[in-house]
């Protein structure tokens, strides 16, 4: 079984249709570097005062929220104009899981839909 899996191997680094190289050329497994397509996310601009009637109800909400509900909501969806961060970011910055994360944001979103209803939010 070893010498009939080191000639796939063999076969798979050298012959493969795919991957040709030379039989004295070494294998190299240096890969690609990935760039995030959230690097140039630009945040959400404010917007004018007389526009923003609706919004004024949610920042209103998001302001009887706790201070992590608020901060997991805010860096979440980039409000305040601030850009918008994965969980795994999120988790980074406040030194949690990111399962963690996600239970807080459940819970936080939960918690501004029930202060929006108390507020007369209509859906």
């Amino acid at each position: 079984m070893t010498v009939g899996g080191a000639a796939m191997r063999w076969y798979c680094l050298y012959n493969d249709p795919l991957v040709q190289r030379k039989r004295d050329e070494p294998p190299t497994y240096s890969h690609p570097t990935t760039i995030s397509l959230e690097e140039n996310d630009e945040p959400v601009p404010e917007c004018p005062e007389n526009t923003c009637t609706d919004f004024k109800l949610v920042y209103e909400a998001l302001g009887q929220l706790s201070k992590c509900h608020q901060a997991v909501l805010i860096a979440a969806y980039g409000l305040h104009g601030e850009a918008r961060h994965r969980n795994e970011d999120i988790a980074a910055m406040l030194g949690v899981d990111k399962g963690t994360v996600e239970k807080y944001l459940w819970r936080a979103k939960k918690r501004l839909a029930d202060k929006l209803k108390a507020l007369g939010w209509e859906e």
